[in-house]
């Protein structure tokens, strides 16, 4: 779908305008590349106009909000103890997805991100249990997460920090004239 603008995961597109005529051109285009591409369109899982929620790529978005999908999270709920590093990568995956809804995951995730180390041997213990369960229960009641709002507060909430990653976090500074973030060429973080 290149050149259009629509959000894709995977193999699920989601897309949205303001204006009604807007939504219908740019879903014509997309089903014209589709038809151009060979590509199929589920219409059991499309919607077009109307929808005021809409799940796409594990979450429950509306207008105002974003929430973990509520089948995934009972899938969380329902996960059972890993037996191998097959069954953690899976139980990771899922956990990895949402762990922007709480912030604590690093943290409580490092007792089992050491199992997966394939020069060790997978042996579940105790502890593994203990933030096994810590990390079901923070993410089977996750907090809804509003849409971003220029003029309201805003925190930058993250517990990478704390083991000391500091991956490909961009630092800015915003000027009190403009109502942007300007970037800061920041040495401190390279």
């Amino acid at each position: 779908m290149s050149g259009l603008d629509v959000q894709k995961v995977v193999e699920d597109m989601a897309v949205g305008r303001k204006e009604y005529r807007d939504l219908v051109r740019i879903t014509c285009e997309i089903l014209e590349r589709c038809v151009q591409y060979r590509m199929t369109v589920n219409g059991k899982k499309s919607t077009i106009g109307g929808a005021e929620t809409i799940q796409f790529a594990g979450y429950r978005i509306s207008p105002n909000s974003i929430e973990a999908d509520p089948e995934k999270v009972a899938a969380i709920s329902r996960f059972l103890v890993p037996e191998d590093r097959r069954d953690l990568r899976s139980f990771l995956g899922l956990v990895n997805q949402f762990g922007q809804f709480t912030n604590a995951i690093s943290e409580t995730t490092e007792p089992l991100r050491g199992l997966l180390k394939t020069s060790s041997v997978f042996r579940w213990i105790s502890e593994h249990t203990v933030a096994f369960e810590k990390v079901k229960a923070a993410l089977t009641s996750p907090p809804v997460l509003g849409m971003f709002m220029l003029n309201a507060e805003t925190i930058l909430q993250t517990d990478a920090l704390k083991l000391k990653v500091l991956g490909g976090l961009e630092v800015w500074e915003v000027s009190l004239y403009s109502r942007c973030p300007v970037p800061s060429p920041n040495p401190e973080y390279g």
